[in-house]
């Protein structure tokens, strides 16, 4: 899948801001990442892609316990290989959903 630019212009669309955060991800920029996960979900407070993308990127950048959050929020929704991918992130990193 093409990635966008890794800075979303203001007032960019839900899918613009997750590219975003995954393409920053692709350059290990988890702070940019994590920026635009974040704005997705203030478009989209349920987005599973953005919730996704939140949690992967907050435990790239060490925090088990904020991306288990999200995670476990994105899996309530996830479907096919999606759910299959964040089911075994958590179990890979011992994460507990609540």
């Amino acid at each position: 899948m093409p990635r966008l630019a890794s800075r979303a212009p203001q007032g960019a669309p839900y899918e613009a801001l997750v590219e975003a955060g995954w393409a920053a991800m692709d350059r290990r920029d988890t702070t940019t990442s994590i920026a635009m996960f974040q704005r997705a979900l203030e478009l989209n407070a349920n987005g599973t892609d953005a919730s996704y993308g939140l949690g992967y990127a907050l435990l790239q950048s060490g925090r088990p316990n904020g991306a288990a959050r999200y995670l476990c929020r994105a899996l309530v929704r996830a479907e096919g290989p999606t759910r299959t991918e964040i089911t075994g992130l958590l179990s890979r990193e011992k994460l507990v959903c609540p």
